[in-house]
Parts: structure tokens; C-alpha cells; sequence
């Protein structure tokens, strides 16, 4: 919890930042200069990775690149938009090493401070960008801070995520009971041989990664325009399940599709009608826990 965060930084000599939310990171940053911390901030999303070192000797702090938290509707968490697993690995190790490099007292020259490492494991490059220094307006470390206490930007509760505040389709209808569907139903329904339609909203790179035989990829950011070819997919089936890697996107998916075909968007009501259409809940995570454990997790 935000009230906690300064007790638990105050026992170490050095944070490691590899949180994956807005929120967190903003209140680890508050934490580390209210008790003078510095701070090795590691970043992963899909195929690329970030490093830099705040607050040490005299470098700049998150806030201080970053004054403001963007809006929650334009972030993506690594757990949303999803991961290759070696490259958390090895923005993790250079988190390690720098960790090291402070813990021995090398100079500015030396510590990636006033400084971010990009990585892009695709081409496998590693870039320096230099930031700006120390922002004297800076809220938190300036010459007239107006922050003293470390708190949530987001004014969430515990256990709750930035990018879950915001509703990403507020127009349509929530999903009731019968639209849930779980792993072990979606299970059933293809070892019976069912005439369903399994849709998978993960972007292509997660689909490529893994996927369950025989669906189709229609990523969530672009569902709507190819509703059309939704249609077409689904056009005869019994069911229609939507799936994602955990059971977040495929619910907005389904709300879509629902209000699509209330509103007419896909065609006659023997495309997709509103009965047929559910969301599996927990999505391919917990497929790879309730019904095949080889299933590949990442």
C-alpha cells in the first residue's frame, strides 16, 4: 500500500524499480527522494526494454522526465500487452549490475544515471539516449517540492492496476452471467467437436507466440473496423468464445461484439447472434492451469 512505501524503502541501501504500472513506478520514485534512495528503474514490453538510474548523485528522478502521468487509456502494462521472456531477463540483469555498480560507489561516468539504455531484442541493439538533468521545478526533488508524502497518483486501492480504472468501452453493455464462459467449458465444447468459433484478441506477435488450434486472431485494437470479417467467421456457429492471454481484453471484446450486433454492425442476426457470443474468463493463463499444463505460459 502507498502509506507503506517509505518504511520499506528507508531499509535498503538501493531500489530496483520492475514494477509495470504507472501508479507504482510514480510511487516508488516519490519513495526512493523522499528518503534520498536512488533508484534502477527497468522497463519490458513486448520485444523492447528500458534501464536507467534515478536520483543518484545528483541525477534526475522519474518526475523529472516524466512531470505528469499520461493517461491511463494510453498505457499498456507488460502484462496486458504481453512479453517475450528472455528480455525482462536481460533488462533484469543490467538492473542487477547497476545495483552492484552504486553498492561500490562508482561515479556518474559509470552508473546509468542521466542516462537510458534502450533495448530492441528483434534487431538485438542496445542505444544511449541521454536525458535532461535535474529539473529545479521538478514536484518532488525541485527547489520547492510540493510533494512530501508518497501516494498513489491514481487514488486506487490496494491490489487494483492503473489500467484497470479507466473503462475502455463505457458504451457497451456489461457482461451477464450467461456470456461468462470458463477454460473447462471452452474445453468441453471442443473435445465434443461443438460447432463453435474460438476469436483470440491478442495482438499478432502474443498469437504467433502461442495459441489454441483452429481460432482466429482479431486483435482487440482492431476489432471494430474488421467486424465484417468477424462476421464472416462466426456466420453458422452455435457459440462464440473470446479469448485473450488472461481474461482482459477478450471481456472488452465480447462487450464490443455484443453492442456490434445489437446495433446491427454485423450483418443479419444469423452472423452473430447476441446469445452465442462468451468470454472466456482467466483466458489462456489459466487454460495452461485447468486444462492442458503444457500449454506454454509467458
Amino acid at each position: 500500500q502507498a502509506e507503506g512505501a517509505r518504511e520499506i524503502v528507508r531499509e535498503y541501501d538501493v531500489v530496483l524499480d520492475a514494477s509495470d504500472n504507472v501508479d507504482t513506478r510514480y510511487l516508488i520514485n516519490d519513495a526512493c527522494i523522499l528518503e534520498s534512495k536512488p533508484l534502477v528503474s527497468g522497463s519490458a514490453l513486448r520485444l523492447e526494454g528500458q534501464l536507467t538510474v534515478y536520483n543518484y548523485l545528483g541525477g534526475p528522478c522519474y518526475r523529472c522526465i516524466f512531470p505528469t502521468p499520461p493517461p491511463q487509456d494510453t498505457v499498456t502494462s507488460c502484462s496486458d500487452g504481453g512479453v517475450l521472456g528472455p528480455v525482462p531477463g536481460v533488462i533484469g540483469t543490467l538492473q542487477a549490475m547497476e545495483a552492484l555498480k552504486i553498492a561500490m560507489k562508482k561515479g556518474e561516468d559509470e552508473v546509468m544515471s542521466g542516462r537510458m539504455l534502450m533495448y530492441d531484442a528483434m534487431s538485438c541493439k542496445f542505444r544511449n539516449i541521454k536525458l535532461r538533468g535535474r529539473n529545479s521545478q521538478c514536484a518532488v526533488c525541485g527547489e520547492n517540492p510540493q510533494i512530501t508524502e508518497a501516494k498513489s497518483v491514481t487514488g486506487l486501492g490496494p491490489g487494483q492496476c492503473a489500467y484497470e480504472l479507466k473503462d475502455p468501452c463505457p458504451a457497451a453493455p456489461q457482461l451477464e452471467e450467461e456470456h461468462h464462459a470458463s477454460c473447462s467449458q471452452l474445453a468441453a465444447r471442443i473435445s465434443d467437436g461443438a460447432n463453435i468459433v474460438v476469436i483470440d484478441v491478442r495482438e499478432p506477435l502474443q498469437y504467433e507466440i502461442c495459441k489454441l488450434p483452429g481460432t482466429h486472431n482479431f486483435p482487440l485494437a482492431k476489432l471494430e473496423e474488421n467486424l465484417p470479417e468477424v462476421a464472416a467467421k462466426c456466420r453458422g456457429s452455435d457459440e462464440v468464445f473470446v479469448i485473450c492471454r488472461r481474461g482482459i481484453d477478450s471481456k472488452t471484446a465480447a462487450r464490443l461484439l455484443l453492442k456490434a450486433a445489437h446495433e446491427g454492425k454485423l450483418g443479419s442476426e444469423g452472423a452473430l447472434p447476441q446469445r452465442k457470443v462468451r468470454h472466456v474468463t482467466g483466458g489462456l493463463t489459466k487454460w495452461a492451469e485447468e486444462v492442458d499444463t503444457e500449454f506454454p505460459k509467458y
